[in-house]
């Protein structure tokens, strides 16, 4: 009896230290979040981010430090016996795998309480953590994208960490055959020098509304009259996009190619369509790549080095028989004329579509994963896309927008029939939306004296 009463209070002087030493640690894991909070708080905001990206000496800052934190969460991983490594995964599969092993940490911390606690035994603590090398993202389909690209990846990279030569990009603009012009005096004139399917000959004129000059829409009059064929507002069952690893590609980067191109899409009845452009460095930007998708084939278009090669389009982007699907042309429109003097008859906006349906978000990257399950990266939403040649993920990043688009077309027109109880008035009133988005035109940017106070008020 004596015995055991002289235990009792060393079992209390050690559960004190204990206590000591966990307040402590508790103390300084709570200093270590307070300073690691305030250091990511000090990161570029988005705008600002969108500044610096174009800058080397950024880039290779902000992939050095992302390397060291890779390799400390990997460190972390590892006591847990979890095998994978965060630098080769995407962003889905990085965010899987820490919430998997934030839940373990959580469980083992909630089981050790316990058993200090004298709720349960320690025999409940686990012996040896079983090592993870299955896939973490348990329900993503076969056909996810990124899925894909991780099968194709080599090895792992950060996509904006650039080797040292190719960082150092040398201006696109330098090579165009005919130069820029951003004087403010010189209006915009349309670049089209031939008018295929024109209904009304070609002719370049200026106009003049409130004062304001700029030259005619080549193109408005068979705007006007255009209207979709019957087959077009029909709602067929959609027909799946084949798997990316079962999809041609063709790149095009000769002018030989370009004329291959014309006549492969003059076959098709519908074909989708995306730019990727760039203008941190240029005052009005440029079209650094062109992606188009049939059924069965992707195509992606060198329009850096085929600026002035790609008018010839217009034979088939203004053929009204031949549906062209985009997401959010807007810009895509002006851009396309701007550069390259092309001009787009017969567009269906999925965008547009998204305005007659209860969709909580309008992005092209929302629309993937509602119909097609594919999650897009938004990584490379601030890619520099001047780069040449192209990193691998960065093509089929590139490729996935227009690859699914044409699969979203068909569940988006089915979707539009159901609103309107099977008919087809709001199929018909998204082509006429997005007719009226093909009537936008280029015009150049006005300098503005107090423009950088909208800079300044964002801030």
């Amino acid at each position: 009896m004596s015995d055991t009463n002289q235990e009792i209070p060393k079992s209390d002087e050690v559960n004190k230290e204990l206590s000591k030493t966990l307040d402590v640690l508790v103390q300084n894991a709570y200093k270590s979040i307070v300073k690691c909070t305030k250091t990511a708080q000090s990161f570029p905001s988005t705008h600002e981010n969108s500044l610096l990206i174009a800058s080397p000496n950024y880039i290779s800052g902000v992939a050095g430090t992302s390397d060291k934190v890779m390799t400390l969460v990997d460190s972390l991983l590892k006591t847990q016996n979890i095998s994978k490594s965060m630098s080769k995964l995407y962003l889905e599969g990085q965010k899987d795998i820490l919430t998997e092993a934030n839940d373990k940490l959580l469980e083992s911390i909630n089981t050790r309480i316990d058993v200090m606690a004298g709720t349960k035994t320690p025999s409940v603590l686990p012996s040896q953590p079983k090592i993870v090398k299955e896939s973490w993202n348990k329900n993503a389909k076969a056909s996810n994208v990124w899925q894909e690209v991780h099968d194709n990846k080599k090895k792992s990279a950060n996509w904006f960490m650039l080797n040292k030569g190719a960082v150092e990009i040398e201006r696109p603009q330098l090579q165009f055959k005919v130069k820029v012009d951003n004087s403010y005096e010189q209006l915009f004139e349309p670049k089209l020098k031939e008018k295929p399917n024109a209904l009304k000959p070609l002719a370049i004129l200026l106009e003049k509304y409130d004062a304001i000059e700029s030259f005619c829409h080549p193109y408005e009059y068979e705007l006007d009259l255009y209207v979709p064929k019957e087959d077009f507002l029909k709602c067929e069952e959609p027909k799946q996009a084949l798997p990316l690893s079962d999809t041609p590609l063709m790149m095009i980067t000769e002018p030989e190619q370009v004329t291959q191109l014309v006549s492969e899409l003059k076959q098709q009845q519908e074909i989708a369509i995306d730019l990727e452009y760039h203008n941190y460095r240029s005052y009005q930007g440029y079209t650094c790549l062109m992606q188009i998708s049939t059924r069965d084939k992707d195509y992606i278009v060198d329009t850096l080095k085929l600026r002035e090669d790609l008018e010839v389009l217009n034979e088939v982007l203004t053929d009204k028989n031949i549906v062209k699907v985009f997401h959010g042309a807007d810009s895509d429109i002006k851009w396309l004329q701007k550069d390259f003097g092309l001009y787009v008859v017969g567009m269906f906006d999925t965008h547009q579509a998204c305005k007659f349906l209860p969709m909580p978000r309008q992005s092209l990257a929302y629309l993937l994963k509602h119909y097609c399950d594919v999650d897009s990266d938004k990584t490379f939403q601030l890619f520099d896309w001047r780069h040449r040649p192209l990193p691998e993920p960065a093509i089929q990043y590139a490729r996935t927008d227009t690859h699914y688009l044409l699969y979203v077309y068909d569940c988006m027109k089915l979707d539009l029939s159901a609103a309107a109880h099977g008919k087809q008035n709001l199929v018909l009133s998204t082509f006429t939306n997005s007719r009226n988005i093909c009537k936008l035109k280029y015009e150049k940017p006005v300098f503005n004296e107090e423009g950088y106070m909208n800079i300044f008020r964002s801030h």
